[in-house]
């Protein structure tokens, strides 16, 4: 709730916040199962979204010819790295499940917000995301869903 409200708020993340999250998340699935399964989805959803930054950094550079503003400028550093911090809690397929859903839902926020004529110039994107993380572990304790890892 935290990256939530200052991501509204000043358009960015603390990095201590982004640090705490990753430590709470390591923890939390190495305390559901263990440090390896955590070190491991770490690792390989990280593998995913550095895969997806290549790709969109090479799109950017045929369609611009340049990719030096991808990054604080089409997408913020903060939202990467909240991506890397929640890694541990996703297996590589529930990861790929809630990065769609949940920028299939920021989507539908902003197209909806466009209808109503309120101008976006930034998206919050990890607090919209951190949102949809709460979310999710609310529906896991309250209705007992096993959607981590």
């Amino acid at each position: 709730m935290a990256i939530a409200y200052t991501d509204f708020k000043e358009r960015s993340v603390p990095v201590y916040l982004l640090v705490a999250l990753l430590g709470i998340c390591i923890m939390d699935t190495a305390l559901q199962i263990d440090v390896t399964t955590a070190l491991w989805q770490l690792a390989v959803n990280t593998g995913l979204i550095l895969l997806l930054l290549s790709t969109l950094l090479v799109y950017y550079r045929f369609k611009q010819g340049s990719f030096k503003e991808v990054i604080n400028q089409k997408l913020g550093m903060g939202d990467v790295v909240f991506w890397i911090a929640i890694t541990p809690l996703f297996s590589l397929f529930n990861f790929i499940l809630f990065f769609i859903a949940s920028l299939l839902i920021v989507l539908i926020i902003m197209l909806i917000r466009v209808a109503y004529k309120k101008p976006v110039t930034l998206i919050p994107l990890a607090g919209y995301q951190a949102l949809v993380l709460v979310a999710i572990i609310l529906s896991n304790l309250l209705f007992s869903i096993i959607l981590f890892p």
